[in-house]
C-alpha cells in the first residue's frame, strides 16, 4: 500500500508538471531532457494503469528488452505519451482483453509497442486518428493521440500503428537510441 501512495504522489507531481507545461506554452522541444530509461517509464505507467485495467478486465503483460540504451527525453512528457497510449488501449477493449507493452531495439531506434486485443480501428477512420479533436468516444476530447504524436516528434521520435478488424491494434513509439542532449 505504501507503493501505491508513492505512485499516486509521483502522478500528482507529474500531472502538475504537464498542466504547467501546457498552460505555460513552454518550449515543446527538449528543454528539461535527460538520459531516460524507457523500461523504467513503462514500468511506472503499468503501475499507474493497473487499477483501470483491472476494472476493465484487461490484463497487462510487459515484455521488456534487457539493457536498452538510454534515450534523451523529457521523462514527464514521455510518461504522458505512454499513459495516453495505454489508456486508449484499455478503453478500446470494452469487453476486456490484454494489453502487451513490449520494448526492443530496431535499426538503432528504441521501439515500444502498445498492443491490444480490441476490435481494431476501422479502415475508414485510420487516417484521422491523429487529428486534433477527432474522437469516437462520447466523452473523448480527441486530444490524446495528437498530443502523443507532438510529444514524440518534439523529442526526435515518431509513432506508427497497424490495426486489423477484430484482432486489435499495435501502436509503436520510435525513439532515437543513445542520442546526446
Amino acid at each position: 500500500s505504501e507503493r501505491y501512495v508513492n505512485v499516486v504522489t509521483d502522478e500528482i507531481y507529474r500531472l502538475d508538471e504537464v498542466i504547467r507545461d501546457f498552460l505555460g506554452l513552454t518550449n515543446p522541444g527538449c528543454a528539461g531532457a535527460s538520459q531516460t530509461d524507457v523500461n523504467a517509464l513503462v514500468g511506472k505507467v503499468a503501475d499507474l494503469i493497473r487499477y483501470e485495467a483491472h476494472t476493465g478486465r484487461v490484463t497487462i503483460a510487459l515484455e521488456l528488452a534487457p539493457s536498452l540504451p538510454l534515450v534523451a527525453a523529457v521523462p514527464v512528457r514521455l510518461t504522458q505519451a505512454f499513459l495516453n497510449l495505454s489508456l486508449n488501449a484499455i478503453q478500446a477493449m470494452s469487453e476486456g482483453g490484454a494489453l502487451t507493452i513490449r520494448s526492443r531495439i530496431e535499426n538503432g531506434m528504441i521501439c515500444v509497442d502498445f498492443e491490444d486485443t480490441g476490435p481494431g480501428i476501422p479502415p475508414e477512420i485510420q487516417e484521422k486518428i491523429f487529428n486534433f479533436h477527432f474522437t469516437t468516444r462520447k466523452t473523448g476530447t480527441g486530444l490524446g493521440l495528437s498530443i502523443t504524436r507532438l510529444i514524440l516528434e518534439a523529442q526526435g521520435g515518431s509513432i506508427r500503428f497497424r490495426s486489423r478488424a477484430e484482432s486489435g491494434s499495435v501502436f509503436t513509439v520510435l525513439l532515437p537510441a543513445g542520442e546526446g542532449l
